[in-house]
């Protein structure tokens, strides 16, 4: 997959993309509501946890807990859903001859979409809790690319490895819950014992995480050397993609399975 591939079928990108859309809308009445509710009902709940029980919480905690929330939900669900993209078209493939790649670009697109209601969401919140955006708020659009350019390569790997190994889909999904409890969604990253925090900090979603906080909560540039470490990141992995990429299509298109 390169550039020119891409921009060559960006109109059915962007038909499927709404018509996935649509879909969703239509089986689901509360599909968008509920991807804004779900986030908000987690961060009453753990407020109330670590907040009230154990005497840790203020307002800034209400929004460290749901900007946590918001980029957990828009990972997590982009790497479930589009890393089966493939897969689960394979029977499609066989009529329509698409490259692979837009199958788990059109999920992507859909999970981008429903983030900005959310980001949206606690951008207001901030403002009624009193944190005014500034200058810095012109970070956003770059620390967004910096997360989606991160799932994506992620994401896209994953796709072709899954399809090869179904089974690897059960890793994933241990590594997925471990990468839940080290990226600090209900925990400052100072609690951190120092032993691990080094760990802590090859985290990309806990960083990027960090990055969206500093820009809504502390109003502060969001640490640069962080994301470059995350694009740098993304370009391994797509590197990593486009070998597997190659090497693989081919056999997808004569067998309809890897």
């Amino acid at each position: 997959m390169n550039i020119v591939e891409l921009s060559n079928y960006r109109d059915i990108i962007f038909y499927k993309f709404l018509g996935l859309l649509k879909a969703e809308s239509t089986s689901n009445m509360l599909g968008y509501v509920w991807y804004i509710l779900e986030p908000l009902i987690q961060t009453t709940i753990l407020f109330f946890v670590f907040g009230v029980l154990f005497e840790k919480g203020d307002i800034f905690f209400v929004l460290h807990i749901l900007i946590g929330l918001m980029v957990w939900q828009w990972f997590e669900g982009s790497v479930n859903v589009a890393s089966l993209g493939i897969r689960n078209h394979l029977g499609i493939h066989n009529i329509v001859k698409l490259p692979l790649f837009v199958y788990p670009t059109v999920i992507l697109l859909a999970h981008l979409w429903k983030l900005m209601w959310l980001l949206l969401i606690i951008i207001i919140l901030s403002l009624f809790l009193g944190f005014y955006p500034n200058l810095v708020y012109l970070h956003l659009p770059i620390v967004l690319l910096t997360l989606f350019s991160f799932i994506a390569s992620l994401t896209f790997t994953l796709s072709i490895i899954i399809t090869y190994f179904p089974d690897f889909l059960l890793f994933v999904s241990s590594i997925l819950r471990l990468i839940f409890f080290f990226s600090g969604i209900f925990y400052y990253r100072d609690v951190v014992p120092d032993n691990l925090i080094f760990y802590f900090d090859l985290n990309p979603i806990a960083l990027t995480m960090n990055m969206f906080r500093d820009i809504v909560i502390n109003r502060i540039n969001p640490n640069y050397n962080d994301m470059i470490y995350c694009l740098s990141l993304s370009l391994l992995l797509l590197f990593i993609y486009s070998i597997l990429y190659f090497k693989c299509r081919n056999n997808i298109l004569k067998t309809n399975t890897i």
